[in-house]
């Protein structure tokens, strides 16, 4: 996985488009960024819901002049997000690597556990085989 941090400047888009059109323009200028810069098709890049809330935040006339977005390409898509979704998304891939390193150590454990319990009533068969030959043993000498 790549991962880019960007700040695209949407004065362009502010400036050319009309002012019921800024928004809209704003998230395709945004697209069309991410896909030439991180050699992807437009198709490919999907754009999280926090920066679409970004842009949208004041309404279609005044998007943002500029936004901070954090680009991450998976094979050939390409997802963008705000640093701070970013960071969250990370943390939370951190959060659940740890839970199935500490999920397969434990299960680890229960297996050498159940194998231990094997070895040790193979070990308790044997003892019993073997007593009551030693008694028997035993018997013969007491016999004779």
């Amino acid at each position: 996985m790549e991962e880019r941090a960007y700040t695209i400047p949407l004065r362009v888009v502010y400036n050319r488009a009309a002012r019921k059109e800024r928004a809209k323009r704003a998230m395709n200028h945004i697209r069309e960024f991410i896909a030439r810069h991180m050699h992807a098709d437009p198709e490919n890049v999907k754009i999280h819901t926090s920066v679409n809330e970004i842009v949208w935040q004041r309404g279609i006339e005044k998007p943002p002049r500029k936004i901070k977005v954090v680009a991450v390409k998976d094979g050939e898509t390409v997802w963008v997000y705000t640093p701070e979704v970013r960071a969250e998304i990370a943390k939370a891939e951190k959060k659940r690597k740890r839970a199935a390193k500490k999920k397969a150590a434990e299960e680890k454990k229960e297996e050498k556990k159940e194998s231990k319990k094997k070895t040790t009533k193979k070990a308790a068969k044997k003892e019993a085989e073997e007593q009551p030959t030693e008694e028997k043993k035993e018997e013969k000498s007491e016999q004779a």
